[in-house]
């Protein structure tokens, strides 16, 4: 009797506990595993504009036949481009064709995390034209010399 009073005790923990563990990985927001770059000049103004030094919808972000596709992100202060860097190869260099006479060079690092909730990979290192570029969150600035 009293083993299967702990046997149903066990049990009972047991679902209790994947319960808790569902409602937790249900209500935490999962990664978008994305970047939001945006090109700004030497005084801090967007390059990315319609009419403007860069067209967003003009740029592309590829490598040999595969094309990353990339959204235009617009508010009141900076244009940034969004991609997702689980579409990319780690360590791989990209180009970043900003006009028909410009492509620089994009190159992310990635390590895949297993999290709580599943696995998900955290963007480690952010290459732009070979330099290191310091993110703050998701975004990543870079700023262009004349």
């Amino acid at each position: 009797m009293l083993r299967g009073l702990g046997l149903l005790v066990m049990l009972m923990l047991a679902v209790t506990s994947c319960k808790e563990e569902d409602d937790f990985c249900s209500s935490v927001d999962l990664r978008c595993e994305c970047v939001y770059m945006g090109l700004v000049d030497e005084a801090g103004n967007s390059l990315l504009q319609d009419g403007g030094p860069y067209d967003p919808e003009a740029i592309r972000l590829f490598r040999d036949d595969q094309e990353i596709e990339l959204f235009a992100e617009v508010d009141d202060q900076l244009t940034t481009l969004l991609f997702y860097y689980r579409d990319m190869i780690s360590g791989v260099v990209y180009s970043l064709q900003l006009s028909e006479t410009e492509t620089d060079r994009i190159r992310i690092t990635t390590t895949l995390i297993d999290g709580r909730c599943g696995d998900y990979l955290e963007l480690t290192e952010f290459r732009y034209n070979g330099e290191l570029v310091e993110g703050q969150g998701e975004t990543y600035i870079i700023e262009k010399r004349s």
